[in-house]
């Protein structure tokens, strides 16, 4: 009787942990693939301030932008040689993760209105 009960109580430490294990999977394929969706808008600013920051491999800018259409100001990084000067109209891609909610911008173009 003794040696029954042990047999059953060790199918069933593994049964739960089996259970678990697949709990783990299925909540780490949930948060890498919401980690990844993400809805996207264009959003159009304009340039309040310039940075120039020198790096040790390249130059490059951080551009400081007042949204229009929400009331908020983000820092955003040119590469690559591009330039915007204070002022001009920027246009942005607004990527934000549906799962985790972190919001992030890339510059598009930048309109030089003198």
């Amino acid at each position: 009787m003794s040696d029954f009960h042990s047999q059953s109580l060790k199918g069933s430490v593994l049964a739960i942990r089996l259970l678990w294990g697949s709990f783990f999977i299925l909540v780490i394929a949930i948060l890498a693939v919401g980690a990844t969706t993400y809805e996207a808008e264009t959003v159009i600013g304009t340039v309040l301030d310039v940075e120039k920051v020198n790096d040790l491999t390249y130059e490059h800018y951080h551009l400081h932008v007042d949204l229009l259409q929400q009331d908020e100001v983000i820092d955003v990084e040119l590469k690559n040689g591009q330039e915007c000067p204070v002022g001009s109209q920027v246009v942005l891609y607004q990527k934000q993760s549906k799962l985790l909610g972190n919001v992030s911008y890339e510059y598009v173009s930048c309109e030089v209105s003198y």
